[in-house]
């Protein structure tokens, strides 16, 4: 199942590359998630980015996510929802100190199946500083996080990536046609906080995506798209496009959209919903895998920008490696 963790990782990475406005991927000043918005609309959903750029603490009302995936190895599902707390330090960007730094996830409902085992119940998670906290079947698990910060790094070094922004401005230099790959649409206008809050729609091409790419200028120079590691041929513009018109056939109906509630009034962003559907035929790559097929729907509404919370750590708890070896099981069958 690691083959199922990493594509999903690459799907993820994909969702926010192209999603996310100001990306990097913008074609002559224009932001691709602007494609299908009159200029009035978007302005509103870009200037959201300078206006969250305020924000360093919310709640959150509420929050679901459902996880379906259906392999050869038969079908892995979670679901969770509840509602939670965040407050982010200055400086967190550059990670200089996690003093300040609060995450608090209230899980009311959550339940997972896998092949082999299922759960259901309710618990809590809480990061603050630098440490991690668990309740899960009434017990506190704690422990630092650097272990897992470490994790995450070697996720990105496998892939030869140093951070997001540096894969987004990879993208970039390869000169990538966004045209037909995202579009963006603006639904019915609901209501929060005492304003209008319009609703932006973006949604991805996945097989448009993998045919974006076009030779430009110094592509495969200096490394070119591998990175240029030692010993490795950089590959070449025709070597990429003839890797992309393999790969786009294989995820042939996999969707991506993320829609995001814009106040018209203070440019905040008060909801999000990120919507996955993946079908993915890796025979090619690896034929024990064969077809994969799942969905990933995450949404949630934030309230009380900048507000003060403070959320108690456990005085007793137990290590968190007695919780990764009840949950290991887990873990292995989501990819982890």
């Amino acid at each position: 199942m690691k083959h199922v963790g990493g594509l999903l990782t690459l799907i993820m990475i994909a969702a926010l590359l192209v999603t996310v406005p100001g990306a990097a991927l913008a074609q002559g000043g224009l932001d691709p998630v602007c494609t299908g918005l009159t200029d009035a609309d978007c302005q509103l959903l870009t200037g959201s980015t300078a206006a969250m750029e305020g924000i360093q603490a919310f709640s959150i009302p509420n929050f679901s996510v459902d996880f379906g995936l259906n392999s050869v190895d038969g079908e892995t599902t979670f679901n969770a929802a509840g509602s939670g707390h965040v407050m982010v330090p200055e400086g967190i960007e550059e990670m200089t100190t996690p003093e300040g730094l609060l995450l608090h996830l209230v899980l009311d409902t959550v339940d997972y199946s896998t092949p082999t085992d299922s759960n259901a119940g309710t618990g809590q998670i809480l990061i603050r500083d630098n440490m991690l906290y668990v309740l899960y079947d009434g017990e506190w698990y704690g422990g630092e996080l650097e272990a897992d910060e470490e994790a995450a790094e070697e996720s990105l070094e496998a892939a030869d990536i140093e951070d997001l922004a540096a894969l987004q401005q990879q993208l970039a230099d390869l000169d990538i046609d966004m045209t037909g790959v995202v579009t963006t649409v603006r639904g019915a206008d609901t209501d929060a906080m005492g304003q209008p809050i319009a609703n932006f729609t973006t949604s991805v091409d996945i097989t448009n995506l993998f045919m974006a790419g076009r030779p430009a200028p110094g592509f495969g120079q200096a490394g070119g798209p591998t990175g240029g590691a030692e010993g490795q041929e950089a590959m070449t513009a025709e070597d990429m496009q003839m890797v992309s018109a393999m790969l786009a056939p294989m995820f042939q109906g996999t969707t991506i959209s993320f829609t995001q509630g814009i106040g018209t009034e203070d440019s905040l962003l008060h909801s999000f919903a990120l919507d996955v559907v993946l079908n993915a035929d890796l025979s090619m790559f690896d034929p024990e895998v064969g077809a994969v097929a799942g969905t990933l729907n995450v949404s949630a509404d934030l309230d009380e920008f900048n507000g003060v919370f403070d959320i108690p750590a456990p005085e007793s708890y137990r290590p968190l490696e007695e919780l990764d070896q009840q949950l290991g099981g887990v873990t292995e069958s989501l990819g982890m």
